[in-house]
């Protein structure tokens, strides 16, 4: 038995018809002399890590914004350089096509020496180039290959390129890797000047039973009473207590979660669980049954995941 199933197997993988692939050459030219920002001679060395990739759909990268690179960014491959034949290169296959590497999204080359950002180092020396024509070819499609080049690229958004024959044909930029204030230190420090992020999140500052961190997520004021902005409780006997709560507003980079509590003192967040999140509410259904007599109160609470 064990023996046919073998032989079952091996002839439906004979059958099975190939993969298609899609696939981007990318690269730079041979013995090219490449510089860092300081110039002749101080080459590129095999410190320097190119990738192939992608940005976020609707974010664009440029110099105003480059603290928000490494967020957006997503590499496909990665390709050392190599000082001695001067060059780098990639082949990426893919057989289907998923954010970001979408035919309405462009592709980048994108160098590096470092891209971490510590209080002991935060520059380095980058080079960021694209093509208006370096759209993702679609996955699975039988076109031959793209071919992507630093000396075809048309936009140089960091650094800058030549012909492979002149002086030099790539040299990096030097930038200054600072940490961005998030979202919510902006919002801090917009509504509690002096303060900033070290204004208490949990604290209520206009009384309307919103703390600070759920008038961020609701992108409310907290400094203004939102009355309107409260629970709707429905009681069913079959399912127990039933919580809606309307998203209107609600930021994309906070979670909202319900805690339970009998005492008002101890609180609990595994027992009323999200049962139903869609874009316009989030339904929360306690696990326990309502019991006559037993006191059950909860509250909305809301984390920032970034």
């Amino acid at each position: 038995m064990i023996r046919s199933s073998l032989i079952l197997l091996l002839s439906f993988l004979a059958m099975t018809p190939p993969l298609q692939a899609s696939q981007v050459l990318w690269g730079s030219a041979r013995f090219a002399n490449n510089y860092l920002s300081s110039g002749s001679p101080n080459a590129l060395s095999d410190d320097f890590t190119f990738q192939l990739g992608a940005f976020k759909p609707g974010f664009t990268p440029s110099k105003a914004n480059i603290g928000q690179w490494l967020d957006n960014w997503t590499p496909a491959q990665s390709a050392s350089y190599n000082p001695t034949t001067k060059f780098f290169t990639g082949s990426f296959v893919y057989s289907q096509s998923e954010s970001p590497f979408l035919p309405s999204n462009r592709g980048y080359i994108f160098g590096f020496d470092r891209t971490a950002k510590t209080a002991e180092s935060n520059t380095g020396e980058w080079i960021l180039v694209s093509n208006l024509n370096w759209n993702w070819p679609s996955g699975g499609g039988i076109a031959p290959p793209s071919q992507w080049s630093v000396s075809t690229a048309t936009e140089v958004i960091v650094g800058s390129i030549n012909d492979p024959g002149e002086a030099f044909h790539m040299k990096t930029e030097k930038v200054t890797l600072t940490q961005e204030a998030t979202a919510l230190e902006q919002w801090l420090s917009s509504n509690f000047p002096g303060l900033g992020a070290a204004a208490d999140l949990d604290a209520d500052p206009d009384n309307d039973l919103l703390t600070n961190v759920l008038e961020y997520a609701l992108d409310t004021d907290p400094n203004s009473p939102n009355p309107d902005r409260t629970l709707n409780l429905a009681i069913s006997d079959a399912f127990g207590v039933e919580i809606l709560f309307v998203k209107s507003g609600l930021r994309a980079n906070t979670q909202l979660m319900v805690e339970s509590s009998s005492d008002l003192t101890n609180w609990k967040t595994g027992d009323v669980p999200i049962t139903d999140d869609s874009p316009f509410l989030v339904r929360f259904r306690d696990k326990q049954k309502p019991t006559a007599g037993q006191a059950r109160y909860y509250r909305l609470h809301a984390t920032v995941t970034n």
